[in-house]
Protein backbone atom coordinates (compact mmCIF):
# COMPACT_ATOMS: atom_id res chain seq x y z
CA UNK A 1 0.00 0.00 0.00
CA UNK A 2 2.85 2.39 0.83
CA UNK A 3 4.44 1.86 -2.60
CA UNK A 4 1.11 2.46 -4.31
CA UNK A 5 0.62 5.73 -2.42
CA UNK A 6 4.13 6.90 -3.28
CA UNK A 7 3.52 6.29 -7.00
CA UNK A 8 0.17 8.08 -6.76
CA UNK A 9 1.77 11.05 -5.03
CA UNK A 10 4.55 11.30 -7.60
CA UNK A 11 2.02 11.00 -10.43
CA UNK A 12 0.00 13.85 -8.95
CA UNK A 13 3.07 16.06 -8.60
CA UNK A 14 4.10 15.37 -12.18
CA UNK A 15 0.60 15.98 -13.55
CA UNK A 16 -0.01 19.33 -11.84
CA UNK A 17 3.20 20.67 -13.34
CA UNK A 18 1.85 20.13 -16.85
CA UNK A 19 0.93 23.43 -18.49
CA UNK A 20 -1.72 21.84 -20.68
CA UNK A 21 -3.79 20.96 -17.62
CA UNK A 22 -3.70 24.59 -16.55
CA UNK A 23 -4.85 25.59 -20.02
CA UNK A 24 -7.79 23.19 -19.80
CA UNK A 25 -8.70 24.50 -16.36
CA UNK A 26 -8.42 28.11 -17.57
CA UNK A 27 -10.88 27.53 -20.43
CA UNK A 28 -13.25 25.75 -18.04
CA UNK A 29 -13.00 28.74 -15.71
CA UNK A 30 -13.85 31.11 -18.57
CA UNK A 31 -16.81 28.99 -19.65
CA UNK A 32 -18.23 29.02 -16.14
CA UNK A 33 -17.98 32.80 -16.03
CA UNK A 34 -19.53 32.98 -19.51
CA UNK A 35 -22.47 30.91 -18.24
CA UNK A 36 -23.15 33.66 -15.70
CA UNK A 37 -23.00 36.38 -18.35
CA UNK A 38 -25.24 34.45 -20.79
CA UNK A 39 -27.64 33.67 -17.98
CA UNK A 40 -28.02 37.35 -17.17
CA UNK A 41 -28.78 38.09 -20.84
CA UNK A 42 -31.53 35.48 -21.09
CA UNK A 43 -35.05 36.51 -20.10
CA UNK A 44 -36.47 34.49 -17.23
CA UNK A 45 -34.13 31.53 -17.69
CA UNK A 46 -30.86 32.92 -16.35
CA UNK A 47 -30.37 30.32 -13.63
CA UNK A 48 -31.15 27.45 -16.03
CA UNK A 49 -28.53 28.73 -18.47
CA UNK A 50 -25.96 29.01 -15.69
CA UNK A 51 -26.69 25.48 -14.44
CA UNK A 52 -26.75 23.97 -17.92
CA UNK A 53 -23.48 25.52 -19.12
CA UNK A 54 -21.85 25.09 -15.72
CA UNK A 55 -22.57 21.35 -15.49
CA UNK A 56 -21.59 20.90 -19.15
CA UNK A 57 -18.27 22.65 -18.51
CA UNK A 58 -17.53 20.49 -15.46
CA UNK A 59 -18.31 17.33 -17.43
CA UNK A 60 -16.53 18.22 -20.69
CA UNK A 61 -13.32 19.58 -19.22
CA UNK A 62 -13.23 16.84 -16.60
CA UNK A 63 -13.28 14.27 -19.41
CA UNK A 64 -10.54 16.16 -21.26
CA UNK A 65 -8.33 16.03 -18.18
CA UNK A 66 -9.10 12.33 -17.70
CA UNK A 67 -8.17 11.45 -21.28
CA UNK A 68 -5.09 13.66 -21.37
CA UNK A 69 -3.61 12.40 -18.11
CA UNK A 70 -4.64 8.80 -18.74
CA UNK A 71 -2.99 8.44 -22.15
CA UNK A 72 0.18 10.42 -21.50
CA UNK A 73 1.59 9.72 -18.04
CA UNK A 74 2.54 6.07 -18.58
CA UNK A 75 4.17 6.93 -21.91
CA UNK A 76 6.11 9.74 -20.25
CA UNK A 77 7.53 7.24 -17.76
CA UNK A 78 8.66 5.06 -20.67
CA UNK A 79 9.97 7.99 -22.71
CA UNK A 80 12.00 9.39 -19.81
CA UNK A 81 13.12 5.87 -18.92
CA UNK A 82 12.07 6.40 -15.30
CA UNK A 83 9.81 3.38 -15.66
CA UNK A 84 12.83 1.07 -15.84
CA UNK A 85 14.13 2.44 -12.54
CA UNK A 86 10.75 1.92 -10.89
CA UNK A 87 10.28 -1.61 -12.18
CA UNK A 88 13.81 -2.56 -11.09
CA UNK A 89 12.67 -2.03 -7.51
CA UNK A 90 10.62 -4.58 -5.52
CA UNK A 91 7.31 -3.41 -6.91
CA UNK A 92 4.55 -5.22 -8.77
CA UNK A 93 3.46 -3.85 -12.12
CA UNK A 94 -0.13 -3.89 -10.90
CA UNK A 95 0.94 -1.55 -8.08
CA UNK A 96 2.45 0.77 -10.67
CA UNK A 97 -0.77 0.82 -12.71
CA UNK A 98 -3.01 1.39 -9.68
CA UNK A 99 -0.65 4.03 -8.32
CA UNK A 100 -0.79 5.86 -11.63
CA UNK A 101 -4.55 5.58 -11.65
CA UNK A 102 -5.01 7.05 -8.18
CA UNK A 103 -2.53 9.80 -8.96
CA UNK A 104 -4.51 10.71 -12.08
CA UNK A 105 -7.72 10.68 -10.07
CA UNK A 106 -6.21 13.00 -7.48
CA UNK A 107 -5.28 15.41 -10.27
CA UNK A 108 -8.78 15.29 -11.78
CA UNK A 109 -10.39 15.59 -8.34
CA UNK A 110 -8.42 18.74 -7.58
CA UNK A 111 -9.59 20.34 -10.82
CA UNK A 112 -13.16 19.14 -10.28
CA UNK A 113 -13.27 20.51 -6.73
CA UNK A 114 -12.13 23.95 -7.88
CA UNK A 115 -14.64 24.07 -10.74
CA UNK A 116 -17.43 22.83 -8.46
CA UNK A 117 -16.62 25.52 -5.89
CA UNK A 118 -16.76 28.23 -8.56
CA UNK A 119 -19.96 26.78 -10.03
CA UNK A 120 -21.59 26.73 -6.58
CA UNK A 121 -20.70 30.37 -6.02
CA UNK A 122 -22.25 31.34 -9.37
CA UNK A 123 -25.48 29.50 -8.55
CA UNK A 124 -25.62 31.02 -5.06
CA UNK A 125 -25.07 34.46 -6.55
CA UNK A 126 -28.10 34.05 -8.82
CA UNK A 127 -30.63 32.25 -6.65
CA UNK A 128 -29.22 32.44 -3.07
CA UNK A 129 -29.43 28.66 -2.57
CA UNK A 130 -28.18 25.53 -4.25
CA UNK A 131 -30.05 22.27 -4.78
CA UNK A 132 -28.58 18.95 -3.70
CA UNK A 133 -29.51 17.56 -7.13
CA UNK A 134 -26.70 19.63 -8.66
CA UNK A 135 -24.19 17.76 -6.51
CA UNK A 136 -25.83 14.49 -7.54
CA UNK A 137 -25.12 15.39 -11.16
CA UNK A 138 -21.53 16.34 -10.31
CA UNK A 139 -21.08 13.05 -8.42
CA UNK A 140 -22.11 11.04 -11.48
CA UNK A 141 -19.86 13.19 -13.66
CA UNK A 142 -17.05 12.31 -11.25
CA UNK A 143 -17.87 8.62 -11.66
CA UNK A 144 -17.72 9.16 -15.43
CA UNK A 145 -14.30 10.80 -15.07
CA UNK A 146 -13.10 7.85 -12.97
CA UNK A 147 -14.33 5.42 -15.62
CA UNK A 148 -12.82 7.32 -18.57
CA UNK A 149 -9.50 7.54 -16.70
CA UNK A 150 -9.49 3.77 -16.20
CA UNK A 151 -10.27 3.27 -19.91
CA UNK A 152 -7.44 5.62 -20.92
CA UNK A 153 -5.05 3.81 -18.62
CA UNK A 154 -6.18 0.46 -20.00
CA UNK A 155 -5.30 1.45 -23.56
CA UNK A 156 -2.07 3.18 -22.56
CA UNK A 157 -0.93 -0.07 -20.96
CA UNK A 158 -0.33 -1.63 -24.39
CA UNK A 159 -0.43 1.05 -27.09
CA UNK A 160 0.79 4.55 -27.97
CA UNK A 161 -0.68 7.81 -26.55
CA UNK A 162 -2.24 8.70 -29.92
CA UNK A 163 -4.17 5.46 -30.27
CA UNK A 164 -4.98 5.45 -26.55
CA UNK A 165 -6.54 8.88 -26.94
CA UNK A 166 -8.47 7.90 -30.07
CA UNK A 167 -9.81 4.66 -28.55
CA UNK A 168 -10.72 6.30 -25.23
CA UNK A 169 -12.50 9.22 -26.87
CA UNK A 170 -14.34 6.82 -29.19
CA UNK A 171 -15.62 4.79 -26.25
CA UNK A 172 -16.67 7.99 -24.51
CA UNK A 173 -18.66 9.14 -27.57
CA UNK A 174 -20.25 5.71 -28.03
CA UNK A 175 -21.15 5.62 -24.34
CA UNK A 176 -22.85 9.02 -24.51
CA UNK A 177 -24.74 8.00 -27.69
CA UNK A 178 -25.88 4.64 -26.32
CA UNK A 179 -29.63 5.48 -26.39
CA UNK A 180 -29.37 6.39 -30.08
CA UNK A 181 -27.35 3.22 -30.75
CA UNK A 182 -30.04 1.07 -29.11
CA UNK A 183 -32.69 2.72 -31.31
CA UNK A 184 -30.63 2.09 -34.45
CA UNK A 185 -30.11 -1.51 -33.33
CA UNK A 186 -33.86 -2.09 -33.43
CA UNK A 187 -34.32 -0.42 -36.82
CA UNK A 188 -31.36 -1.61 -38.90
CA UNK A 189 -31.72 -4.53 -41.28
CA UNK A 190 -28.07 -4.76 -42.33
CA UNK A 191 -26.49 -7.77 -40.51
CA UNK A 192 -23.00 -6.24 -40.38
CA UNK A 193 -24.21 -2.92 -39.00
CA UNK A 194 -26.44 -4.78 -36.52
CA UNK A 195 -23.45 -6.81 -35.33
CA UNK A 196 -21.27 -3.71 -34.87
CA UNK A 197 -24.04 -1.92 -33.00
CA UNK A 198 -24.66 -4.98 -30.83
CA UNK A 199 -20.97 -5.21 -29.90
CA UNK A 200 -20.94 -1.52 -28.98
CA UNK A 201 -23.76 -2.09 -26.45
CA UNK A 202 -21.33 -4.08 -24.30
CA UNK A 203 -19.34 -0.88 -23.75
CA UNK A 204 -20.16 1.35 -20.75
CA UNK A 205 -23.42 3.25 -21.14
CA UNK A 206 -22.33 6.74 -20.10
CA UNK A 207 -25.80 8.14 -20.68
CA UNK A 208 -26.67 6.73 -17.21
CA UNK A 209 -24.23 9.23 -15.72
CA UNK A 210 -25.31 12.23 -17.77
CA UNK A 211 -28.20 13.62 -15.72
CA UNK A 212 -27.35 17.30 -16.10
CA UNK A 213 -30.39 18.11 -18.23
CA UNK A 214 -32.72 16.32 -15.83
CA UNK A 215 -31.32 18.29 -12.91
CA UNK A 216 -31.55 21.61 -14.76
CA UNK A 217 -35.25 20.93 -15.44
CA UNK A 218 -35.72 20.09 -11.75
CA UNK A 219 -36.43 16.39 -12.11
CA UNK A 220 -35.90 14.43 -8.92
CA UNK A 221 -33.16 11.80 -9.04
CA UNK A 222 -34.08 8.75 -6.91
CA UNK A 223 -31.51 7.30 -4.53
CA UNK A 224 -31.88 3.89 -6.18
CA UNK A 225 -30.86 5.40 -9.52
CA UNK A 226 -27.77 6.98 -7.97
CA UNK A 227 -26.80 3.75 -6.23
CA UNK A 228 -27.25 1.57 -9.31
CA UNK A 229 -25.32 4.07 -11.49
CA UNK A 230 -22.40 4.19 -9.05
CA UNK A 231 -22.36 0.38 -8.76
CA UNK A 232 -22.57 -0.05 -12.54
CA UNK A 233 -19.68 2.35 -13.12
CA UNK A 234 -17.54 0.83 -10.36
CA UNK A 235 -17.81 -2.62 -11.94
CA UNK A 236 -16.56 -1.29 -15.27
CA UNK A 237 -13.72 0.59 -13.55
CA UNK A 238 -12.58 -2.59 -11.80
CA UNK A 239 -12.81 -4.48 -15.08
CA UNK A 240 -10.69 -1.99 -17.06
CA UNK A 241 -8.11 -1.68 -14.27
CA UNK A 242 -7.85 -5.47 -13.98
CA UNK A 243 -7.23 -6.03 -17.68
CA UNK A 244 -5.00 -2.96 -17.87
CA UNK A 245 -2.83 -4.34 -15.06
CA UNK A 246 -2.81 -7.77 -16.69
CA UNK A 247 -1.70 -6.43 -20.08
CA UNK A 248 0.89 -4.13 -18.54
CA UNK A 249 2.36 -6.98 -16.49
CA UNK A 250 2.93 -8.97 -19.70
CA UNK A 251 4.39 -6.08 -21.65
CA UNK A 252 8.05 -6.36 -22.64
CA UNK A 253 9.98 -3.10 -22.22
CA UNK A 254 13.38 -4.40 -23.27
Amino acid sequence: MHKLLVIAQNTFREAIRDKILYSIFFFAFLLLLASLALGELSLGHHIKVTKDLGLSAISFFGILIAIFTGVSLVHKEIDKRTLYTLLSKPIYRSQFVLGKYFGMLLTALTQLALLTALFSLLVLYQQKYIESALFQAILLYWMEIMLVTSIALFFSSFTTPFFSGVFTFSIFVIGRLMPEIEILLKRTTNPLIWLLLKISTFLPNLDYLNIGQRVVHQESIPFDYMLSSVTYTTLYIVLFLFFGSLLFSRRDFI
